[in-house]
């Protein structure tokens, strides 16, 4: 995975707050970025860039 010469080692990973879009963290994941780590943030399924066009598309269980 890191194996290319020009690859960084750092790595960072946000995971939201329960119902706060990932792009809240946008400019914190540029400024990290910008230092030279690589970083993810994402969507919990139907927030943000994750809500599908219709609700019911959503295909989620809940088991215990």
């Amino acid at each position: 995975m890191f194996g290319e010469n020009n690859a960084t080692k750092k790595l960072i990973v946000i995971s939201s707050a329960i119902g706060v879009k990932q792009s809240f963290y946008s400019k914190y994941a540029t400024y990290l970025a910008n230092k030279g780590y690589l970083v993810f943030t994402y969507d919990y399924r139907g927030i943000g860039e994750s809500i599908p066009h219709k609700m019911n598309e959503i295909k989620a269980r809940f088991t215990y």
